[in-house]
């Protein structure tokens, strides 16, 4: 899945990734029109509902209203208006506990302090199988025993 105008494709399923489907609701929240169709394309797929946001306050008005059976939130770090981490932080004081994975094309390594409460981060680009792997360790409460984990 990448941004910036490139068309990205979704990966046919893995062989053995059945371990990586669910059933939970994923929220996507990314301005990227092609990457949020992408991702709940990807998602639905696997098994999961997805619900999108095309920004930040979108996603946090999402979550306020009723959001109750979101399980885990995608994020991308770099939005118009609200970045990544502020809309995280939202999140989490909202439903202290949401898996958030942020995702960006920026390296781990340049992440502000504050991310380290997300439960894992995506690189752009990044494919099907570790999309999946990483929600799937969210959800799964993998993720956040170590902090910030990268491309899992």
């Amino acid at each position: 899945v990448q941004g910036g105008g490139q068309r990205a494709v979704a990966e046919p399923p893995v062989a053995g990734a059945g371990d990586r489907r669910g059933s939970e609701c994923v929220l996507v929240v990314d301005d990227e029109p092609l990457v949020r169709d992408l991702l709940m394309q990807i998602l639905a797929n696997a098994g999961y509902r997805a619900v999108v946001a095309p920004d930040g306050q979108l996603a946090i008005d999402k979550v306020a209203s009723g959001g109750g059976d979101i399980a885990l939130a995608i994020v991308d770090l770099t939005m118009p208006g609200m970045n990544g981490v502020q809309v995280m932080e939202a999140l989490h004081a909202l439903r202290p506990g949401l898996p958030v994975l942020l995702s960006s094309g920026f390296s781990p390594a340049s992440l502000p302090g504050a991310a380290h409460g997300a439960a894992g981060f995506l690189s752009k680009p990044y494919g099907t199988d570790q999309l999946l792997a990483a929600v799937r360790a969210a959800l799964d409460g993998v993720a956040r025993a170590g902090g910030l984990p990268h491309d899992r």
